[in-house]
């Protein structure tokens, strides 16, 4: 398995979500992020088909913790064909409770 959980951005950038003491919102990437309590979710950067940033840092909750950070970023390189025996996950890590995450996630299927 190749594992690049939460080795998105350690700080905030493009795309980043909205910090609230109420519960911070998620941040966005190919999509909008998930809205927190009171605050909108990361705006859209980067490509859907063909991204090359790392996932952004959702919103810092109560008492300012952290949200999660996002996906982090593989490229590979295929001179004829692929064959994936196993996973690569890209996936934001959890985020504290009521603080910003991602609002959506996307698997590598085949």
């Amino acid at each position: 398995m190749l594992d690049c959980t939460g080795r998105g951005d350690m700080n905030k950038g493009l795309g980043s979500g909205a910090d609230s003491s109420l519960g911070g919102s998620g941040a966005g990437h190919a999509s909008e992020g998930g809205d927190g309590a009171v605050s909108k979710g990361g705006k859209t950067f980067g490509s859907l088909y063909e991204p090359v940033e790392v996932g952004a840092r959702g919103g810092d909750g109560p008492q300012g913790l952290a949200g999660s950070r996002g996906g982090g970023r593989v490229r590979v390189n295929v001179g004829y064909s692929f064959l994936l025996d196993g996973v690569i996950k890209v996936d934001a890590d959890n985020a504290p409770l009521n603080s910003g995450t991602y609002f959506r996630t996307n698997y590598l299927d085949n």
